[in-house]
């Protein structure tokens, strides 16, 4: 269920601190298998014992920055065929 907290986090951007099992609700896969790259990726800390995940250190481990697709740009008409009246 999400949270305005949640949505703050996720404002931050690359700098969000997110807990683990939120972290593993964002990736695209199952959640098991989420939480099993981010502990064998090593990015999960511990605050006050509770395991965390900084967005960022996610992006920087799946390498190439995100692709940010360009502005649709308006299709080419032809011109239409002049014709004498």
């Amino acid at each position: 269920m999400k949270s305005e907290r949640d949505d703050s986090r996720l404002k931050l951007g690359d700098a969000a601190l997110l807990s683990l099992n939120r972290t593993a609700e964002l990736m695209p896969c199952g959640d098991t298998d989420a939480r099993a790259w981010l502990m064998a990726q090593g990015l999960v800390r511990h605050i006050n014992g509770r395991p965390v995940v900084r967005w960022r250190d996610v992006l920087e481990a799946l390498g190439d920055p995100p692709v940010v697709p360009s502005p649709k740009a308006e299709p080419k008409r032809a011109p239409l065929p002049r014709v004498k009246l």
